[in-house]
């Protein structure tokens, strides 16, 4: 996108939100992307862009195309929701490997010592 297609800072138009939207998205659809691959999730971005959002839609009072933005912000809610069990499962699998895992490693690690002895 060009300078001249930005949308002004503090515009606080539809354009405004839709790129607020965007990030959201994006950041939400990698953070999927990476779960699914195994791979290590940073969230600590998604906190700040959806500050972002909800600071770009308190500045479009009334918003142009309302329907857009809460067909936009609904999708959102519903793929944080998904992220949200994507985590959720990933965690209690991870966790579970630990609680059988721990116990083993213990008694190897006894069992070592004491043959050390």
């Amino acid at each position: 996108m060009t300078d001249s297609n930005m949308p002004p800072a503090n515009s606080g138009g539809v354009l405004d939100i839709e790129t607020e939207v965007q990030k959201v998205s994006s950041l939400i659809a990698t953070a999927r992307r990476l779960l699914a691959a195994n791979k290590m999730v940073d969230l600590s971005a998604l906190s700040g862009k959806v500050m972002s959002l909800c600071e770009a839609i308190n500045r479009a009072s009334p918003p142009e195309n309302s329907d857009k933005i809460i067909s936009a912000v609904d999708e959102i809610s519903g793929d944080l929701d998904r992220l949200a069990e994507e985590l959720t499962s990933q965690y209690n699998g991870v966790n579970a490997i630990f609680q059988d895992a721990a116990p083993n490693q213990v008694i190897s690690a006894y069992v070592k010592a004491k043959d050390k002895t």
